[in-house]
């Protein structure tokens, strides 16, 4: 895929790359991925809504926290959830809807991982989750506006919603398989937040040295990719 060669209009770094060979990325619990085997496929998806990060898109700010979320138990012991993230039908204003599906990784199933800092722990929006509300972070919620695609579909998984973080028990079984959850999703997603160091063309440069090899590399040395990092 090319990358986007307009402008995009947020202070947001997404980068996606798929994961290569038999290593296993290594993950803590907060969402930054390091992986040794990578090669990187997209910058900025061409389809996703865009929406700044510090939007009111899609914005369901709370005052009061609602009452938490109730989680089906994950029956299988290689089994995950996977959020799926209904595409946008108008634009970056429309709410965000998603489900939980049950999928187990015996299975291979299909889905994009994400990568995030999770920030503040305060859960101060909410997204429509199986037709119930679903309390989460800022941090997430701007996640969730930058990857969601228009009009499709897009099957994720995050930590902070497909893990219950209120079930100590799962949440350690299921932390105990992220390197596997990293290793088998079709691609990393790699939130790096606002520049506000200015250092991301520094990381950008780390990233392609990662596996200079690969045609994909270069898309950091592009004119589009440079005027992306400065808009």
């Amino acid at each position: 895929m090319e990358p986007q060669t307009k402008k995009v209009h947020s202070p947001e770094r997404l980068i996606e790359h798929g994961v290569q060979g038999e290593g296993a990325p290594e993950e803590d619990t907060r969402g930054s991925l390091i992986s040794g085997e990578v090669a990187l496929n997209v910058a900025f998806p061409d389809k996703t809504t865009g929406a700044p990060a510090d939007t009111g898109a899609g914005d369901m700010v709370d005052s009061v926290v609602p009452t938490p979320y109730g989680y089906n138990p994950i029956l299988r012991t290689d089994g995950i959830r996977c959020l799926v993230l209904e595409g946008a039908t108008g634009d970056a204003d429309d709410p965000l809807v998603c489900s939980l599906r049950d999928y187990s990784l015996d299975d291979e199933p299909d889905f994009e991982a994400i990568s995030y800092s999770w920030g503040s722990s305060d859960k101060t929006h909410t997204i429509m989750c199986d037709d119930r509300p679903l309390a989460i972070t800022k941090n997430l919620h701007t996640v969730l506006l930058q990857t969601r695609l228009s009009k499709q579909q897009r099957i994720l998984w995050a930590d902070a919603i497909c893990i219950n973080q209120n079930n100590p028990k799962e949440k350690n079984h299921q932390v105990a398989m992220m390197s596997r959850i990293y290793s088998q999703a079709s691609k990393v997603l790699i939130c790096l937040g606002p520049d506000e160091s200015g250092h991301a063309k520094d990381i950008a440069d780390l990233l392609s040295k990662i596996n200079p090899g690969s045609k994909e590399a270069g898309l950091f040395k592009r004119q589009a990719w440079q005027e992306m990092l400065e808009f």
